[in-house]
């Protein structure tokens, strides 16, 4: 550090001063006692006034803009790094199993191995329908002659025509189009365009009028309009042609059949039940053409108990709790006493979560009627959702002791018995259950599933699948066994196929019934992030929501991903409304800590995870994150303390408690030591893959490199420039400071100076050089580009330096951000717009340009310290081994008006 004239003098004074007062006060000099008459007054010492250092980083400056002490602007360390917080644990793919299947915290969260970098397996290839027979040429020609009759229609070839491309099989034909079938000749497939259709059925003298379609191409092929002698009869009515197998067409053939009267309520009611089944296939049409049904037989006896039973199924299946409810209420006032509907209200306000309205309705309809064993099993499962294993075993227990049952509701019965043993975690008595259920017959499939359930439990994945697979062999459309399937392939997926057969059972069971729609949407998401496919996984748990809003699992998931994917304000949004919803959920508590770390907030997070420490005190990974809040907020013996805890076994110590203990030693100073703990923590973790292990990693080399680098920031607070700085100004803005920590450049660019730019210049070594990052201030009267630029020049001759390499970042007047990089050969490049970035005029922003591979020239460019651009490869700016020129400018266009202000700039590099 160079001393200069001001400073020598200074400290001259200061040495004359102190040795005065000391020679004065010590005694060791003594002047000769001047002749009383000659004496003059003695003169004071002067009085040196007390120096103290500023309690802040701020330097005081002199005329000359330095510190009296100490420079701030020569090179120093970094600050310390912050400690980012260690990863959580993955939670697995697979959420909630829905009714009817087990419900079981065991089952909750699955973890599953990831899935493996080959590409996905290739599908199959559909298969094509065999070539069709020959057919002689006389044969051929009378097809030809019969096509002639029917006008326009472009029939489909004769059986010995070869077909331009293969046909769709016949079966999904038929769900799509409606047909007829000529004498001798194939199906045409189309529309029938009788305004009656269905009038056709009965009165034979009607002529059929049909659009046909050609089934390969989709398009129409003609219309015609002939009688019903020319068809040959086939189909389920014999009489040559047939209407689509939809639902809708369904239920209108079914009223046909069954005309409403007194005396065919029971048809209706059978009529009902058919609807119901088909709601899988098309849920509106089968649940419309059901409550019709069921509306007809009421009119006719609204004392039909089985009509508001089944009427409360269809809201039920609707998704509709308000019209369930309805239903219930209707039944009571038409004077209906059944035990059925108080068990179904009961059973919609457990689903509701009010478990004890629900058991005061169960228990007061078992005081009058004990041999329900419908009460009883709904008395269970309301037991099950309030966390009252014991008291609902004993409720199922009491509904088998009921006496005239049959085997089959017994059985029925052991089923339910064997679901609550599961969900209290009492597997051996249900493995017992389950095997005597087997035994006996009957419920084959329920069994299978929870035989199934049992196995995943036990870690027997192989068996599980077998178990899901034989029960839907006995029953195809189960499905809580397809459900379940999907849970079973999911854990063991060991291949992306296998991920794909899980999807699809998932989608499979959320088309079989409405109801599973929330657990399978739940389910893909949830598959999806163990995948990786962040995106796809929000979509999902979003998707899940808008079946079952508010749904407090549901909000966990979607603000778990969110986080997972930074949306960290969305993330804390959808986890505080879960924990509105329900606070038992203590995962919950654990990713609003892990949020609030991430947010920089560490007096929340502590509060979230002390919560979750209260509940669960042997919570390995929570001990850890509370040690980073505290480490955060500088406590760092409580954060030591902490770790040691989440260490557990001395002999094991688990991979993030040693990663805290070393940012401990970091903090601390020991910057050796941590790089010591964070290779013990990386030694404790086999797996190369393992989250831990790899945050190891990343850590030690981050504080490795970080306590290689030094920075040089000025904060522009005095009254001149210098400082090595070189100004620019070509005809236009003017670069100055105003005396109160500001840089501002504000001026009208001339127009013989148009496009021309205005900096503050510094050299910076090249090979060094790892950021150079500034802050700004715009006004909103800006019109002009500012920002920043990193750039290797060589001298030029008339034309100034000549550029060999270049990269810079500006707010454009618009407030878009744009990036220029260029080597030698692209002199004449473009600005880029960076998207989805914008920069207010009147707000304080941030810009930097980093390097991050000094061998390739690559950077990226931040933003208030965020990334928003990476990668950028500047092959002029590789191997820089020269000093090069970092700057701030300003760029504007003839008579266009600048004001732009700096507050500070930093300069970051390795040292040495």
């Amino acid at each position: 550090m160079k001393t200069n004239r001001e400073q020598a003098l200074f400290l001259l004074v200061l040495v004359i001063a102190g040795l005065l007062i000391y020679l004065r006060h010590s005694g060791a000099y003594q002047s000769p006692p001047l002749p009383r008459e000659r004496a003059f007054p003695l003169v004071e010492a002067p009085r040196v006034p007390e120096v103290r250092f500023p309690d802040t980083d701020e330097p005081r400056t002199q005329r000359g803009g330095r510190d009296v002490f100490m420079p701030p602007r020569d090179w120093n360390p970094l600050p310390p790094l912050i400690l980012d917080p260690p990863p959580l644990p993955p939670i697995g793919a697979v959420g909630l199993l829905p009714e009817p299947s087990v419900e079981s915290a065991h089952l909750r969260f699955f973890r599953l191995a990831p899935p493996p970098a080959a590409p996905a397996a290739a599908g199959a290839e559909p298969e094509q329908p065999a070539p069709a027979g020959e057919e002689d040429d006389a044969s051929a020609e009378e097809g030809a002659a019969e096509d002639e009759r029917f006008g326009g229609i472009d029939f489909p070839p004769a059986a010995g025509a070869e077909a331009a491309a293969p046909a769709p099989a016949e079966a999904a034909l038929e769900k799509s189009y409606d047909w007829f079938k000529r004498k001798g000749r194939p199906r045409v497939y189309g529309y029938v365009l009788n305004p009656d259709k269905f009038a056709l059925l009965d009165n034979p003298s009607l002529a059929l009028q049909f659009k046909a379609v050609n089934v390969v191409t989709g398009k129409d092929s003609g219309t015609a309009t002939f009688q019903r002698a020319d068809l040959e009869g086939d189909g389920a009515f014999g009489q040559g042609f047939g209407f689509a197998d939809t639902v809708r067409n369904r239920v209108v053939l079914e009223r046909r059949l069954v005309k409403p009267s007194a005396g065919s309520v029971r048809s209706q009611l059978e009529a009902a039940r058919k609807c119901l089944g088909w709601a899988s296939e098309d849920a509106g049409a089968a649940l419309e053409g059901a409550e019709q049904f069921l509306r007809s037989a009421l009119s006719f006896n609204p004392l039909e108990a089985d009509a508001w039973e089944l009427l409360g199924r269809v809201q039920e299946l609707a998704g509709d709790t308000e019209a369930e409810i309805g239903v219930c209420d209707e039944a009571r006032a038409a004077g209906v006493a059944d035990s059925r509907l108080e068990t179904r209200r009961a059973r919609i306000l457990r689903r509701l979560g009010l478990a004890q309205a629900a058991e005061s309705i169960l228990r007061a309809g078992l005081r009058l009627n004990p041999n329900d064993q419908a009460a009883w099993a709904e008395l269970g499962r309301v037991l099950l959702a309030a966390e009252r294993g014991a008291e609902a075993v004993a409720a199922l227990e009491s509904a088998l002791k009921v006496s005239g049952l049959s085997a089959e509701a017994r059985q029925q019965l052991r089923v339910e018995l064997v679901r609550a043993l599961i969900r209290v975690n009492r597997a051996q008595e249900a493995l017992s259950e389950v095997d005597r259920v087997l035994r006996l017959g009957g419920e084959q499939s329920e069994a299978r599933v929870l035989k199934g359930v049992l196995d995943l439990m036990s870690g027997d994945t192989a068996n599980a699948i077998g178990e899901f697979r034989t029960a839907l062999e006995e029953n195809p459309r189960h499905r809580a066994a397809v459900y379940d399937l999907g849970v079973a392939l999911a854990r063991g997926a060991g291949e992306p196929a296998a991920l794909e057969q899980a999807r699809a059972r998932f989608q499979e069971a959320a088309d079989l019934d409405p109801l599973a729609a929330f657990d399978s949407a739940v389910a893909l998401g949830a598959l999806e992030e163990s995948a990786g496919n962040l995106e796809k996984a929000a979509f999902w748990f979003e998707e899940a929501l808008l079946f079952e809003p508010g749904e407090p699992f549901g909000l966990y998931r979607a603000g778990r991903i969110a986080r997972l994917s930074g949306d960290l304000e969305s993330a804390e949004a959808r986890l505080r409304e879960s924990l509105e919803r329900d606070g038992r959920i203590t995962d919950v508590l654990n990713e609003l800590g892990y949020t609030a770390l991430l947010q920089d907030e560490p007096e929340t997070a502590e509060r979230y995870l002390r919560e979750s420490l209260r509940r669960e005190p042997d919570n390995r990974e929570v001990r850890v994150l509370l040690g980073a809040a505290l480490l955060r907020m500088n406590q760092v013996a409580a954060a030591r303390e902490e770790f040691k805890m989440g260490a557990g076994d001395p002999q094991l110590p688990a991979a993030a408690a040693l990663c805290g203990v070393a940012w401990c030693e970091y903090r601390e100073g020991n910057v050796d030591q941590a790089l010591q703990q964070f290779a013990a923590a990386r030694a404790a973790c086999p797996a190369e893959s393992d989250p831990h292990r790899l945050y190891a990693d990343r850590n030690q080399a981050l504080v490795d490199d970080h306590r290689g680098k030094e920075q040089w920031v000025d904060r522009f607070n005095r009254k001149q420039i210098k400082n090595d700085w070189t100004l620019t100004e070509p005809h236009g803005p003017q670069i100055r400071l105003n005396g109160d920590g500001q840089l501002e450049i504000s001026g009208v660019q001339r127009q013989e100076s148009a496009g021309e730019r205005s900096e503050l210049s510094r050299v910076i070594a090249g090979a060094a050089f790892v950021l150079l990052e500034a802050r700004f201030g715009v006004a909103a009267s800006c019109e002009g580009k500012a920002g920043l630029r990193f750039a290797y020049e060589r001298p030029g001759k008339d034309s100034g330096p000549q550029i060999m390499g270049e990269i810079a970042v500006a707010r454009c007047a618009d407030g878009s951000l744009r990036v220029l990089a260029r080597s030698r050969e692209e002199a004449e490049a473009d600005w880029l717009e960076v998207p989805d970035v914008r920069l207010p005029a009147g707000q304080e922003f941030q810009l930097g340009i980093e390097r991050t591979d000094a061998e390739r020239g690559v950077f990226r460019i931040l933003v208030d310290e965020r990334v928003v651009l990476d990668g950028i490869e500047v092959s002029g700016l590789k191997k820089l081994r020269r000093e090069v020129v970092g700057a701030l400018f300003v760029e504007a266009d003839a008579r266009q008006n600048v004001a732009v202000t700096s507050g500070f700039v930093r300069v970051v590099r390795y040292q040495g």
